[in-house]
């Protein structure tokens, strides 16, 4: 039985992103205890990490509450099986990564809202259903959450000047695609294998200039 879940979760889940998507990856995402099992706070790090180069973890259960850990600024919890919902991320002021990619996870993402120093968010390959939350004059550099459940229309980007990677492929998501005109820094868009309306806004992705002249860029939302 168990010999299937797991092949069943390798299914489910594409492989990690590739190209712009790996290139362009926040600063601070660094893959330093990729074959961890264990649980450790060091300062300003947890880890709740099985993930290895072959294997899905060995983490089960739910994410514990975070509460008090005002110093917190990355947490790993990816490729795992952990269950249950995003925990209450209020209070924590300085988080920058939050990685719970490739697990079992469910409910909204609404609670992202609580953390406006979060620069890095992975969510896919879940469960995550409900809309994607308001990002304006958010810190983001990158948000992943493709391979979801996620409903309801693409929220403005323009406010969100930081934000370079941005992939919701395979969700359940309706309306527009936003528009990218003034994403100067924006250098992967994904929107693929969603119900999106076929109309397409100015993705021209910012203005170049002399002194920031653009990047190499990818977009793709069929």
């Amino acid at each position: 039985m168990a010999s299937h879940r797991s092949q069943d979760r390798h299914r489910r889940r594409p492989p990690r992103p590739v190209g712009p998507h790996t290139r362009h990856r926040a600063p601070r995402v660094h893959r330093s205890h990729a074959r961890a099992r264990y649980i450790a706070v060091v300062t300003a790090t947890l880890v709740l990490w099985g993930w290895s180069t072959a294997t899905t973890g060995d983490a089960t259960g739910q994410l514990p509450s975070l509460t008090g850990l005002t110093n917190l600024q990355e947490l790993y919890a990816g490729f795992n099986q952990i269950s249950g919902s995003l925990p209450d991320l209020a209070g924590l002021t300085k988080l920058e990564v939050l990685d719970v990619a490739a697990d079992e996870l469910r409910g909204d993402l609404s609670v992202l809202g609580e953390v406006p120093s979060l620069q890095i968010f992975e969510g896919w390959g879940n469960h995550f259903t409900g809309s994607i939350p308001d990002l304006a004059g958010s810190k983001l550099v990158s948000f992943t959450a493709f391979s979801n459940a996620l409903t309801g229309s693409i929220p403005a980007l323009s406010n969100v000047p930081d934000l370079q990677l941005f992939n919701v492929d395979s969700n359940q998501l309706t309306g527009a695609l936003p528009d990218l005109s003034q994403s100067a820094n924006m250098v992967s868009f994904g929107a693929s294998f969603n119900q999106l309306s076929r109309s397409i806004p100015d993705t021209s992705m910012g203005q170049a200039s002399r002194n920031n002249p653009r990047p190499r860029r990818s977009i793709h939302a069929t």
